[in-house]
């Protein structure tokens, strides 16, 4: 299957089930992630705050986030998506909403949570877009208002996903790690490099990250057995899931 160039269309038509565009293959994909995800946070008491990150751009993070969050609130889960990406945010234009008020906004005092927090057109999905770009991303995000918002929103909250910028480019996803119970690692077939990976992976393990799973997409799997394109399972390091899909 390739992979749609509309990333916008591919995130909500992949979860419109009543629609007849509703693609198989996608939605059988992120269901079985979602219950790999369920119980790989379940292995870890009141794991709530993760961060959703990669190795370099273009490994599918934000599409990936993005549709794992929906899928979580199809089954009744309370969850809130932000986008911690303040240097190209992209959630916002996934929900057709405007990027501001959002983070930056609460955390300079500008608005309040109520003002920057946006619903969805999936009853249990709110998001958190990234607000104004700052011109100090890495600071906001390891303040001490950062660390008190989060510790706020998880009251509300089942679980809150951050889309972060990827590890190999800039560090605020590593910074993000220190206010999270875990972190999730997206990689790409054909894309992500095993170096690449590697380092990230050694980055976080050195600041004791808990990484919780790895999603390889757009992976090439035979259709031998006549199974949709994806595969899932096998516990990895320390008894944690991995996860591989093809988008």
């Amino acid at each position: 299957m390739s992979q749609p160039s509309n990333q916008r269309e591919t995130a909500e038509n992949a979860y419109d089930y009543g629609s007849k565009d509703a693609n198989f293959d996608v939605v059988e994909a992120y269901r079985n992630i979602r219950t790999n995800f369920l119980f790989a946070v379940s292995k870890k008491e009141n794991c709530k705050r993760i961060v959703f990150s990669s190795s370099m751009p273009r490994d599918g993070k934000t599409t990936t986030c993005v549709n794992l969050a929906i899928s979580l609130s199809q089954i009744e889960a309370r969850i809130l998506l932000i986008d911690c990406d303040l240097r190209k945010p992209r959630i916002h234009k996934f929900f057709g909403c405007e990027n501001v008020p959002g983070l930056t906004n609460i955390l300079g005092g500008f608005n309040s949570i109520s003002e920057s927090i946006k619903e969805t057109r999936y009853p249990n999905l709110h998001i958190l877009p990234s607000g104004i770009i700052p011109p100090n991303p890495a600071e906001l995000i390891a303040g001490k208002h950062m660390e008190n918002l989060m510790s706020e929103l998880e009251k509300h909250y089942d679980y809150i996903l951050m889309d972060s910028p990827p590890v190999g480019i800039v560090s605020d996803a590593l910074l993000l790690t220190k206010i999270s119970d875990g972190v999730i690692l997206i990689a790409r077939q054909n894309i992500t490099s095993h170096p690449d990976l590697t380092h990230t992976i050694r980055s976080l393990e050195f600041i004791e990250a808990d990484i919780l799973g790895v999603i390889l997409n757009q992976v090439e799997v035979s259709r031998r057995y006549g199974y949709s394109k994806y595969k899932y399972g096998g516990s990895g390091r320390n008894g944690k899931y991995s996860y591989s899909y093809s988008e």
